[in-house]
């Protein structure tokens, strides 16, 4: 409830703010969950975040409510999500977040079709890349979809 209040009140991000808010997502009721991470969205877009710490923290954030929604089966609002990932402006040094994006959208798609296919297919090619880390990460996210769903 005092995550809910701290974050129903926030006024301003900080660095510190999208921090706490990445790590503490599951705690956060979906709809303000949801409110926070479009207003995070438009702090990127608006103040041109472009410094890699906080770009890549920022990214995370937003990535990580995605997946948050998903469990929470709010698959509208994560869909949302995605579209206004792509509104926001990344190079390709930010190459891992561009595969957890598009897995992400492979996920929202498996909730409708059941088809893990594409996922399968997904994972294979980064533990050809030897993203082990990655691989392990994104499997484990895909077991616990397959399961909800």
């Amino acid at each position: 409830m005092k995550l809910n209040q701290y974050f129903s009140n926030l006024e301003t991000w900080t660095y510190e703010n999208i921090l706490y808010f990445s790590c503490t997502q599951l705690l956060i009721k979906p709809q303000l969950l949801f409110r926070l991470s479009k207003s995070l969205i438009n702090f990127s877009i608006e103040n041109h975040i472009n410094r890699q710490n906080w770009h890549s923290l920022l990214l995370e954030a937003i990535l990580n409510t995605i997946f948050a929604l998903l469990k929470m089966k709010q698959l509208d609002k994560a869909k949302e999500l995605v579209d206004g990932f792509y509104t926001m402006k990344f190079n390709e040094n930010f190459i891992v977040e561009q595969i957890r994006i598009n897995f992400m959208t492979s996920l929202i798609q498996y909730t409708s079709t059941k088809d893990k296919s594409e996922i399968q297919s997904q994972l294979l090619s980064i533990k050809n890349l030897g993203l082990d880390h990655l691989y392990n990460d994104l499997k484990f996210a895909a077991n616990q979809i397959f399961s909800l769903y």
